[in-house]
């Protein structure tokens, strides 16, 4: 007869709609758990850039520590002589970023909230950064690097960038 479905048809049509409806809530949960993975493979990648510019550039101007208020680009690495020194921070690049505005810095940076902490090992000293936030998502990136202290005082520390999404 025509205009009528057969039960094997029937049972056939549900046990492939169950089977299809498992599949796709089992499928959506896991998705869920890879691209939150992801997220934070992707954000961990930013905040590792964030710290290897920091240290391994002087910024834009290469001096801007004398003159941060046209600052282009934020960097920390020495430079003297037409030569940037990467992993060695200048220590007057860090009282002059002490100086400018959080959300200057932010800016400069590319990130909403962070804390960079500069452990000097040698004399047992902190140059902190930034500050903590209420976020709950934070990324941290260690680095240890030599500090020029002085023209002639260069120094064993540890440079910690912490970026909270």
């Amino acid at each position: 007869m025509k205009g009528f479905l057969e039960v094997d048809f029937i049972f056939a049509l549900a046990i492939f709609l169950v089977f299809f409806v498992f599949i796709s809530i089992a499928v959506s949960g896991n998705f869920g758990n890879y691209k939150s993975a992801v997220y934070e493979d992707v954000f961990e990648s930013k905040v590792r850039s964030v710290s290897n510019f920091l240290i391994f550039s002087p910024g834009q101007p290469e001096n801007w520590s004398s003159n941060y208020s046209n600052v282009s680009e934020i960097g920390f690495s020495y430079f003297y002589n037409n030569r940037s020194y990467p992993n060695l921070i200048d220590i007057k690049k860090i009282n002059a970023a002490k100086n400018m505005s959080y959300a200057n810095l932010t800016s400069l940076m590319g990130v909403k909230d962070f804390k960079i902490v500069l452990y000097d090992l040698d004399y047992n000293t902190n140059y902190t950064l930034g500050g903590d936030s209420m976020r709950k998502k934070t990324t941290s990136v260690d680095r240890f690097v030599a500090i020029r202290n002085s023209f002639w005082n260069i120094s064993r520390g540890k440079f910690t960038v912490t970026v909270w999404d």
